[in-house]
């Protein structure tokens, strides 16, 4: 991107700039949820304790040959 234009392209003048264009910033919130803050979080921290106790009795209760 290093080209430079010397002439505008629609009045062929000679006198041109870039200008700089700013960021706009497009943030949109839902704060329309009826769940309190850090709720989903917990529950997924419940089933995840949940799951793991489940796997660590499965685990126990399996047979392993020794090598």
């Amino acid at each position: 991107m290093s080209d430079e234009q010397e002439a505008c392209v629609q009045c062929s003048g000679n006198d041109i700039y870039k200008a700089i264009t700013t960021p706009s910033f497009n943030i949109t919130t839902k704060t329309n949820t009826k769940e309190k803050v850090g709720e989903l979080t917990k529950r997924h921290i419940e089933e995840s304790r949940k799951e793991l106790q489940e796997q660590i009795k499965k685990a126990r209760e399996e047979e392993y040959e020794p090598s």
